[in-house]
């Protein structure tokens, strides 16, 4: 159950990753938190984003591209789009999206080898920049 809005849900075998406008009750969290299929509850070691979480992508080695409109996830200063590792850490991805815009939806061709993540500023146009 949640108290807010809920923008994207990810089902990934027995976790569901959910993120939007959203508290959950519980530990703080922040707006994006991994929970447990079967149960709902919070899982795992994910660091708290202190804003709105858009879209969710996984990375294919265990861990999660967000993108949204925050500035901090976990300790790190990331603004609107962050890689988290599959230990649940921030990694040093950082594509310096300009502070006030915001990213909205991934894309990544199937061969990633000229992988893109789309960014939409608020009143501009998409962007486009390399994950690792």
């Amino acid at each position: 159950m949640t108290n807010g809005t809920v923008t994207s849900v990810l089902p990934a075998g027995d976790v569901v990753y959910i993120g939007g406008l959203v508290h959950l009750r519980g530990p703080p969290n922040g707006h994006g938190v991994p929970l447990d299929a079967a149960t709902g509850a919070p899982k795992g070691a994910f660091p708290s984003v202190n804003g709105d979480v858009y879209c969710v992508e996984p990375d294919g080695e265990g861990g999660w591209f967000i993108g949204g409109r925050f500035s901090r996830v976990g300790e790190e200063q990331r603004s609107s789009i962050a890689h988290i590792d599959s230990g649940g850490n921030v990694s040093a991805f950082d594509p310096g999206v300009s502070e006030g815009d915001y990213v909205n939806r991934f894309y990544f061709p199937a061969t990633r080898s000229t992988s893109a993540v789309g960014s939409a500023p608020l009143g501009g146009s998409p962007g486009a920049t390399s994950p690792p």
